[in-house]
């Protein structure tokens, strides 16, 4: 119920007054009363129904947050370090950082294909940068065709993935960075993450529009 209303929310957030998108999203609390859960924020006053006798009253921390910037909903590990950078309504960047995994999101000024961006990548890390190939990742009910470029500098190997969302005149840039181990195709930090994205991933189009497929 908690999740239905955070998306409901942010579907219609469009029509209310701007938000600040350089905050990050606030972290849940559920409280638990004799087995009844309550979600709720820090500060914020909720009402309970019931009557309770000696209750065993239990406040657990939320282990994910909610993304809802930029026109894309999505649940990410609330233990991830948050960046932002706004500057403008066309250009703004999100990073967040866990140990292994570092989900960014960028919506830039200009047209920019995948393929221009994940060369543009490649050449920053220049030798460091052995090859890029295809690849196609289910986020929520959207396919995504992307590129996926494989890096390793010294001992340290380093896997982007980078995906072109739905664009009108801006670009909309989603890119999964992760850092296995030498004997590990994805780090498990990685995995947990990209899955909890796929099952809660809604994307409404840089217009507000939902779009079923982009490539």
């Amino acid at each position: 119920m908690q999740r239905f209303m955070l998306i409901t929310s942010f579907l219609f957030s469009g029509f209310c007054l701007a938000i600040d998108e350089s905050q990050e999203p606030p972290l849940e609390y559920i409280l638990e009363i004799d087995g009844h859960s309550q979600a709720l924020q820090l500060g914020e006053t909720v009402s309970i129904s019931g009557s309770y006798d000696n209750p065993k009253v239990k406040l657990n921390a939320s282990a994910t947050r909610a993304f809802s910037y930029g026109s894309v909903y999505f649940e990410y590990p609330a233990s991830f370090v948050w960046k932002a950078d706004i500057d403008g309504i066309n250009d703004r960047s999100w990073v967040l950082s866990g140990n292994d995994c570092k989900i960014s999101y960028y919506i830039l000024p200009d047209e920019i294909t995948i393929e221009e961006f994940a060369k543009a990548v490649a050449a920053e890390f220049g030798e460091g940068a052995t090859r890029i190939t295809d690849i196609q990742r289910s986020l929520g009910e959207n396919n995504y065709k992307g590129k996926l470029l494989f890096v390793k500098i010294a001992d340290v190997n380093i896997n982007l993935e980078m995906y072109s969302l739905q664009t009108g005149d801006i670009s909309r840039l989603l890119v999964f960075q992760d850092s296995p181990s030498e004997h590990r195709a994805i780090s498990q930090e990685t995995e947990n993450a990209l899955k909890l994205i796929a099952e809660s991933f809604v994307d409404l189009g840089p217009m507000g529009v939902s779009e079923k497929e982009s490539s």
